[in-house]
Parts: C-alpha cells; structure tokens; sequence
C-alpha cells in the first residue's frame, strides 16, 4: 500500500480530487482540513458559551480538586 499527501489552497480542485480518486476506485483514508489554531479555539470556546456548559459550577477551584487524579511523581 503507497500513500499521497497533497497539500490544496482552492476546494474545488480537492473536489476535483475526490471524484478522480473516486472514478479509480482509491478511498481516501483521511481528509484533513487545518485552520489556524486560534480559529478552531475560538469556535470551541463559542460553542461552549453558547451552551453555558460551566454554569452549574459555583466554585471552580473545588471543582477542579474534586475531579484532579493526583499522583506522586518519581524520587519526589
């Protein structure tokens, strides 16, 4: 089994792309598709707000105690 990445600016030629690949019987195994860091953070921080995901939590510092799994770390 051999793999290609590509690397495409214009969606129209990854469309392109997919239906050749499709004509010639190649699946992709995965479509990646990267934005920048800050994009994909701020979507999730909007969703979470949008939802109040955190509202039910009165004091954030001993929520955070009660959920940690502390462990001793080695020759500490």
């Amino acid at each position: 089994m051999n793999q290609i990445t590509f690397k495409y600016s214009n969606q129209n030629d990854l469309m392109l792309l997919l239906l050749l690949a499709k004509r010639m019987g190649i699946q992709p195994i995965k479509s990646i598709n990267k934005k920048p860091n800050g994009t994909k953070m701020a979507a999730a921080l909007g969703k979470l707000a949008q939802i109040n995901a955190f509202s039910t939590i009165k004091d954030p510092v001993k929520w955070q105690k009660q959920i940690r799994k502390d462990r001793k770390l080695p020759n500490r």
